[in-house]
């Protein structure tokens, strides 16, 4: 399913896909470009329901955000984190008994490139900047590795998709919250790791800048991952600027 919104000059655009081996598709987005907020989950495999815990989280996260001042974004994304998390830990499913929990990352850029933006994550799905033929992660991951990274890579290397925050489930939750500086014709890729997993940065990197669209850019990145094993649900979000 793909889907685009360019209310404004800015083009955003979002796609999920299974992939070839996972039984459904734990993958959510959400994108308003208008409002120039985009969101990538990933449900948390293995533990409660994931699908709907991603799904819940993109749900609430623009109706907690919608009305919000831009003039201290950090402190209102914060905010917002925090009202989702505690929202989905107290929710239940009568069929599960678990706690549900997600991944979740994203952009908020109110005024496009023409003020300061947002980049924020719980989890591992990242944030990458393109910009003047260049890209880099603007997000941090909260996981194994990246602590085992932190600690200057002693002992045995972890696995790189274990988790050590997840929306809905981790107490306390110490979310990724940074500004970014955007410029006309900048890029945000938002994704989950059935895109990381499948396709390096330089290549991602050359992908947006062969794209013509938004729409276009998605359509490409996912049509390559799924050209070969796509183990992983894999979900894209680009935004043109």
């Amino acid at each position: 399913m793909l889907t685009e919104d360019a209310t404004l000059v800015r083009g955003f655009a979002a796609i999920t896909h299974q992939g070839h081996t996972r039984p459904r598709n734990e993958d959510s987005y959400f994108i308003a470009a208008a409002d120039g907020l985009a969101l990538v989950a990933d449900g948390v495999g293995g533990q409660g329901d994931g699908a709907w815990a991603s799904k819940r989280a993109t749900e609430l996260f623009a109706p907690a955000l919608a009305g919000c001042s831009a003039s201290k974004q950090a402190e209102v994304i914060g905010e917002v984190i925090a009202a989702v998390h505690a929202r989905m830990s107290t929710e239940t499913r009568a069929d599960n008994k678990r706690p549900s929990g997600t991944t979740i990352a994203g952009i908020w850029a109110p005024n496009g490139a023409k003020g300061p933006a947002t980049v924020f994550n719980v989890g591992d799905s990242p944030v990458f900047h393109f910009s003047k033929g260049r890209i880099a992660k603007v997000s941090r991951d909260h996981s194994l590795y990246q602590l085992w990274l932190d600690g200057g890579r002693v002992g045995r290397e972890p696995a790189k998709r274990m988790i050590v925050q997840a929306l809905g489930i981790s107490d306390p939750l110490s979310p990724f919250i940074a500004p970014l500086s955007l410029s006309p014709g900048d890029t945000i890729l938002i994704c989950t790791d059935g895109l990381t997993g499948a396709m390096s940065p330089s290549r991602m990197a050359q992908v947006l800048a062969e794209a013509t669209s938004s729409r276009g850019a998605c359509e490409a990145l996912l049509q390559e991952v799924l050209a070969g094993p796509a183990p992983d649900n894999v979900t894209v979000s680009v935004c043109n600027f």
